[in-house]
């Protein structure tokens, strides 16, 4: 009976993790004859198997070096079969995607940031990395980032208001209703603020038709943005750079591929995954914490390593409603 390509695919995988753990002097559980044996292989077919596995390990560990220089992995194991199912990936941290295509995983017990700790290597003949996926994250991510809690559902925009918003709010009122014909109006308004104890913002039906100081509108709305993100560039600074880099990776790119993984093909090339490179280049480098100005005055936050004059994502507050001063504050994150 003729050995199947799913057999000779198994013992590939085997053969592989026994020679790539030769080459880093691990020792191998994988006894690769009983297993040829079990499998049905023939001399010959195990003899060119091994052939490939071998030039394939060789392959890969000189691509790994490029990535981890002279550290040295010290575990190399099979990845067992449905991942998925027993939830592997994310057993061994908790912000891995089970559906990772490594064959084989790579520990390297010296590092503590689990992007740089587990490395996998998909044996494919093709093989794609998945997109990097932007988010858009709340204020209250970003003040439990900063080490910031609180009771009830709005606490964090609740805070960030009343540190950052209500006095500005609230002289804009009182002198819209004090001196409202400044504003091209003839009467006390009665339409302006949403009646309400909760209502924080305007009504923006009545910014928005105003015929006179929509400018004072604009730059009390500048100011309020600038507040908050001068707290966030703060909150930023402090940060930590493994903390940083974990909100960079995870939190706003969602490399939902992790652990990172090349693709070696047997008897071809050693492909990295879209995310390998990348994340690797965030991980190892110094990440620094800027603001820029737009042509139009706003300020943004920017996140990027040290030695680039490019960002690798960009912060900017805005309001929800995109009229000033009229609903909830944005973050949005490109």
């Amino acid at each position: 009976m003729a050995t199947s390509q799913q057999q000779i695919g198994e013992y590939f995988e085997n053969s592989f993790q026994f020679h790539l753990s030769l080459l880093y002097g691990i020792n191998s559980s994988i006894n690769l004859l009983t297993l040829s044996n079990n499998l049905g292989l023939t001399s010959s077919q195990k003899s060119t198997v091994d052939s490939d596995a071998n030039n394939t390990a060789i392959r890969v560990k000189r691509k790994i070096s490029d990535y981890y220089g002279t550290d040295t992995p010290s575990k190399i194991n099979l990845v067992p079969k449905n991942p998925k199912v027993s939830k592997f990936f994310s057993g061994l941290y908790s912000k891995f995607d089970n559906s990772n295509p490594s064959d084989v995983l790579l520990e390297f017990s010296q590092k503590t940031f689990p992007e740089e700790k587990y490395f996998g290597i998909s044996l494919k003949h093709t093989g794609m990395g998945k997109r990097t996926v932007k988010a858009n994250l709340g204020v209250t991510d970003i003040l439990k980032l900063f080490g910031q809690s609180g009771s009830g559902t709005n606490w964090a925009p609740n805070f960030l208001y009343a540190q950052f918003a209500e006095k500005i709010v609230k002289a804009r009122k009182s002198d819209v209703e004090t001196n409202f014909s400044n504003y091209g109006l003839k009467n006390k308004p009665n339409n302006h603020f949403p009646a309400g104890t909760t209502v924080k913002w305007f009504n923006a039906t009545f910014v928005r038709n105003l015929k006179n100081g929509k400018n004072l509108f604009e730059s009390d709305a500048n100011q309020i943005k600038d507040n908050y993100i001068n707290y966030f560039e703060q909150g930023f600074r402090n940060l930590s750079q493994e903390k940083l880099k974990r909100f960079i990776i995870e939190d706003a790119l969602k490399e939902v591929s992790l652990p990172l993984y090349l693709v070696a093909k047997s008897g071809g090339g050693v492909l990295a995954s879209y995310s390998t490179d990348k994340i690797l280049d965030i991980v190892s480098s110094t990440i620094v914490v800027s603001t820029r100005k737009t042509p139009k005055g706003e300020s943004r936050i920017m996140l990027k390593k040290q030695v680039s004059a490019s960002n690798i994502i960009e912060i900017r507050i805005k309001f929800a409603s995109g009229q000033d001063m009229t609903s909830s504050i944005k973050i949005e994150i490109t």
